[in-house]
């Protein structure tokens, strides 16, 4: 994708960008983690967790909808 993006907002797409993906990959670790373990306390945790990051991923996409 090939976009128009001030030069000075450059760097925080990319850091915008480099945490979106984190995050997904966080996700996508923690539900396989859920889905492999028996303990429902730690179940519970990653639940969490994945909530919390998959509305850190909404605001990183609304960050990044400004600068596109």
């Amino acid at each position: 994708m090939i976009t128009k993006v001030a030069e000075d907002a450059l760097e925080e797409v990319k850091r915008l960008n480099a945490f979106r993906t984190n995050l997904l990959n966080a996700i996508e670790i923690n539900s396989n983690m859920r889905h492999q373990t028996n303990d429902t306390n730690y179940q519970s945790i990653l639940h969490y967790m994945n909530e919390k990051n998959r509305k850190k991923v909404q605001d990183c996409d609304e960050q990044l909808a400004k600068y596109m």
